[in-house]
């Protein structure tokens, strides 16, 4: 499945727009790297929760959401980019998921970590092309 999303996003003020695009029924992974202000990867292990949204505006119901444990998953054996202090979240869109997805999104990552603080940790918009039958 490509990664066409690798972000460098710092926790709790998202520094740009993190945009996306993919083909309806085609899988994708988003590969996030959050770093502090410092630019030091924040370690997000021990994360009390982790929610992805795509949604056709911003404020209207999710389309798609994950969750951690149910298609956002913490990385914390990635040894080339610091092990358990990487930093790196991802979001897998299987190819079901985006079956019936077209045109322009908004997505928005939120992270309660291991403190109880929540942060923005991302956000942009998503482009799904249809696919072809």
């Amino acid at each position: 499945m490509p990664d066409n999303l690798s972000a460098t996003i710092g926790q709790g003020s998202a520094r740009l727009p993190q945009n996306f695009i993919m083909s309806a029924g085609a899988g994708l992974i988003l590969k996030i790297t959050v770093f502090d202000e410092a630019d030091e990867p924040i370690p997000l292990a021990g994360a009390q929760s982790i929610t992805w949204k795509l949604a056709r505006t911003a404020r209207s119901a999710a389309a798609l959401t994950k969750t951690l444990g149910d298609g956002a998953t913490i990385i914390t054996d990635d040894a080339a980019q610091g092990g358990a202090n990487c930093g790196r979240l991802d979001v897998r869109i299987d190819p079901d998921d985006s079956a019936s997805l077209d045109g322009e999104y908004f997505h928005d990552c939120r992270l309660v970590d291991a403190a109880g603080d929540t942060s923005r940790i991302f956000y942009g918009r998503g482009f799904v092309s249809p696919g072809l039958a």
